[in-house]
């Protein structure tokens, strides 16, 4: 009797045979808990790019065109979802908690400049088919240029990216301020703002 209680409160206890095969969230229901990053705002910063140092510029600090580079982060906040709790009332998951993940999707990214930048492009004009990205969330990616940026990443945001001039040559020297627009799948619009600097030869 006492065998057929020990097995019965095991069996009770645990969750389903499909349950604990699983792992992360391959076929879980409910889904195990998990939690997405709410984008609240955007940051960029000018930067002087210099091989292995990098130093933020500070109002009305000069860079050089070939070393000159902005930061583009992300604001975020983690937001929990559904727990799952397995069996009659245990805490202990059947599946692994997913890890943090972006629900809103990215329509465009914009950047203009306080001056002209070059003969193509006056002041105020986006600035998207001269900047070269690079993805300094962990992923590594290199890719061609900010306007191709968002398509190729199927809409996918990045907590931190760098963008650098594609033709650095061509630049026109001189005071710069650079604005940047980020904007979201759910009409969010945030807007950051380098401080002035000075783009040198």
């Amino acid at each position: 009797m006492k065998r057929l209680l020990l097995f019965t409160s095991l069996v009770l206890g645990l969750p389903a045979c499909g349950d604990l095969l699983c792992s992360d969230s391959c076929g879980c229901n409910p889904p195990p808990k998990s939690s997405n990053y709410d984008i609240t705002g955007t940051t960029v910063v000018a930067i002087a790019n210099a091989g292995g140092s990098v130093a933020v510029l500070g109002a009305a600090e000069s860079v050089s065109r070939g070393q000159f580079a902005l930061r583009l982060g992300l604001e975020t906040r983690l937001v929990a979802a559904q727990e799952y709790r397995a069996g009659w009332g245990a805490a202990a998951y059947a599946c692994s908690p997913v890890g943090p993940a972006f629900t809103e999707r990215v329509t465009a990214i914009t950047v203009t400049s306080s001056n002209a930048l070059d003969a193509q492009h006056p002041a105020g004009s986006a600035l998207n088919d001269v900047l070269s990205v690079y993805d300094l969330s962990g992923n590594g990616g290199t890719y061609s240029l900010l306007s191709d940026y968002v398509q190729q990443r199927a809409q996918q945001p990045e907590l931190l990216l760098e963008l650098r001039l594609a033709n650095a040559a061509t630049a026109s020297t001189g005071p710069q301020q650079f604005t940047v627009v980020y904007q979201l799948s759910n009409g969010e619009q945030y807007t950051a703002q380098t401080v002035p600097l000075m783009l040198t030869q």
